[in-house]
């Protein structure tokens, strides 16, 4: 890691420890130094991985155009390097914000999105998640 030495791969799992814990804000500045680390040595599956999860704690400090951006982002990053995983967890993920903005329908086709690009249990499960809480709401279409 040239220099680094493995304090990415520490603030990584740091944060993503700091998230659980309800950490937002520690957990937010740990997952911005790990990504600048990832994407410095071109490690672009852990890079997306810490977008996608940075994107949850930013939703979680109240920071959900934030989170809707890093969603965008991995989104966006990992259509170029045809990454499927981390970009169904981005889209997984940002049907957190939009669901907390009252935006229910952008959080059904977030859902939507991800069950389309990974057919496993993480996808189906990730959906099933965000459709339920859609749901008990009252979206107009799940």
């Amino acid at each position: 890691m040239r220099g680094d030495g493995p304090g990415h791969l520490v603030a990584h799992w740091s944060a993503l420890h700091a998230l659980f814990c309800g950490a937002t804000a520690e957990a937010i500045g740990l997952y911005l130094r790990a990504a600048r680390v990832h994407r410095a040595h071109g490690h672009h599956a852990a890079h997306l991985t810490c977008l996608f999860q940075l994107a949850m704690a930013q939703t979680y400090d109240g920071r959900r155009d934030d989170a809707l951006k890093a969603c965008a982002r991995v989104v966006e990053m990992a259509g170029q390097h045809g990454e499927r995983w981390n970009k169904a967890s981005a889209l997984w993920v940002s049907g957190l914000p939009h669901f907390h903005l009252g935006r229910l329908g952008s959080a059904v086709d977030a859902a939507n999105g991800a069950l389309e690009r990974i057919l496993d249990t993480l996808g189906v499960h990730s959906r099933t998640q965000v459709v339920s809480w859609l749901h008990t709401h009252g979206a107009p279409r799940v």
